[in-house]
């Protein structure tokens, strides 16, 4: 069995799976989270509120500056209302699970 991972590759990039703590005193990453599901979750806490979309914008800046990527390159594929969130990052899977792995390390 491989090293547990919050993303799985895809042609275009990859797909990460995000657990998100909006109204959080600070913005960052917080590493990752298992579920009891066993489903595993990079966590990104945001200082933005849970409404209208602006706790899913501060996710993807959070991310894309942790990532050192342009936010262009981040989209949200689901999860626009839940807490779990899918977020698509383009670019060469390979540079981008390196980047995501270091993030991990650091947390």
């Amino acid at each position: 069995m491989g090293p547990v991972r919050a993303w799985l590759r895809s042609t275009a990039g990859v797909t990460l799976r995000v657990r998100a703590q909006p109204g959080a005193g600070s913005s960052g990453i917080a590493g990752l989270e298992t579920r009891a599901r066993g489903e595993v979750s990079l966590k990104v806490r945001v200082k933005a509120q849970a409404e209208k979309g602006k706790a899913n914008q501060a996710v993807i800046e959070t991310l894309a500056k942790a990532l050192g990527l342009a936010r262009s390159r981040l989209s949200l594929k689901s999860g626009a209302t839940a807490r779990t969130k899918l977020v698509a990052i383009e670019g060469d899977p390979d540079e981008l699970e390196a980047a995501l792995q270091r993030l991990v390390d650091e947390t």
